[in-house]
């Protein structure tokens, strides 16, 4: 897993670190199905670092559930701001 940015630098930031790309590249509407470096690998990495930073359990559905960016964005700012 390449270096992560701090968690202010907020989701979209960490999402292009893991998927080795510009954040300007990382939109609302990025995905597994929809980003071209965003393969089974990339969402692995996804799910490590959102467990890691978030608790969250890596299980079959928190993989399909954070497969894009929008609930990812949901779970950045529950957890973040609290």
């Amino acid at each position: 897993m390449p270096d992560l940015p701090p968690m202010e630098a907020g989701p979209y930031a960490l999402v292009a670190a893991i998927l080795d790309c510009p954040v300007a590249d990382v939109t609302a509407e990025s995905s597994i199905t929809t980003h071209p470096k965003w393969d089974s690998f990339a969402q692995l990495d996804i799910m490590m670092s959102l467990s890691e930073r978030f608790g969250i359990p890596i299980d079959e559905d928190s993989i399909g559930r954070y497969s894009s960016m929008a609930p990812i964005v949901v779970l950045y700012e529950a957890k973040t701001r609290g």
